[in-house]
């Protein structure tokens, strides 16, 4: 089986790692896959339109096995204001689609030492969730703000 890819990244707006859409899971496309997720890290994951990047995933005329949502889970643009509505229309515009819609949240942490701590609140329930209710994977991954020590 061939295994095909393309990555969302949100904030204001949707990016997308391809425009062409799905990409065969070569070295080379993964190698440029994992360069992408690095300049997003740079970005603010502020708010975005969380329906609105999916739906433009899972209207494709090829939807993808299993997509990777990387966000700040916050929320406050597009069709949906609140988060719950947002995961229920998703999560119906995918019953007929059947993708794996997996999460990855980006949190910010204002130091370094970040080893026991665990993101809680809205924007983690709601990735939680989205991932939960389309048979994927929610995990987390901390942007530390504050100064490194020497």
């Amino acid at each position: 089986e061939r295994v095909c890819f393309n990555i969302v990244c949100y904030d204001k707006y949707p990016r997308f790692f391809s425009h062409k859409g799905l990409l065969p899971a070569t070295r080379a496309n993964k190698r440029k896959a994992l360069r992408f997720l690095k300049d997003q890290r740079r970005r603010q994951f502020n708010s975005a339109a969380v329906y609105e990047a999916l739906e433009k995933v899972l209207i494709q005329k090829v939807v993808p096995d299993d997509i990777v949502l990387v966000s700040g889970g916050a929320f406050s643009k597009g069709r949906y204001s609140e988060r719950e509505p947002a995961v229920r229309a998703v999560t119906a515009l995918n019953a007929a689609r059947g993708a794996r819609i997996h999460a990855v949240g980006l949190f910010r942490a204002p130091r370094t030492d970040i080893s026991q701590v665990v993101p809680v609140g809205p924007p983690v329930e709601f990735l939680r969730s989205l991932a939960r209710r389309n048979d994927g994977a929610f995990a987390y991954r901390w942007i530390t703000t504050g100064t490194r020590k020497k």
